[in-house]
């Protein structure tokens, strides 16, 4: 019996923003704790991070890059190590704090 080619799968890209790689390092203030992270790609909408434990964040925290300021954000999703978040700033705001750092397109 033939097997079926397997089908590709195509993922669309839903980013509103393009989004950059960076290496940053901040915190995450959870409300009843603050964890360490490393943002791996950040847009003027969002950004990836890596942190331990997920899951001790609520829906909503706080995120501070020392570089950058503070940023109201939002789960978006997690993973076992990793967390998608969107900020509740306008992508205005975000990219005029980022200024320098995202494509001038994300302003």
């Amino acid at each position: 019996m033939a097997s079926a080619a397997p089908r590709k799968r195509v993922v669309r890209n839903k980013r509103r923003h393009q989004r950059t790689a960076v290496m940053w390092t901040g915190r995450l203030d959870c409300g009843n704790r603050a964890v360490n992270c490393v943002l791996f790609n950040v847009s003027a909408s969002g950004a990836m991070l890596r942190l331990d434990d997920p899951e001790l964040c609520p829906s909503t925290a706080r995120l501070i890059l020392p570089r950058f300021g503070e940023f109201r954000v939002r789960n978006v999703w997690r993973g076992a190590d990793s967390m998608g978040i969107e900020f509740l700033e306008s992508p205005q705001r975000v990219a005029s704090l980022f200024r320098g750092t995202l494509p001038e397109a994300a302003a």
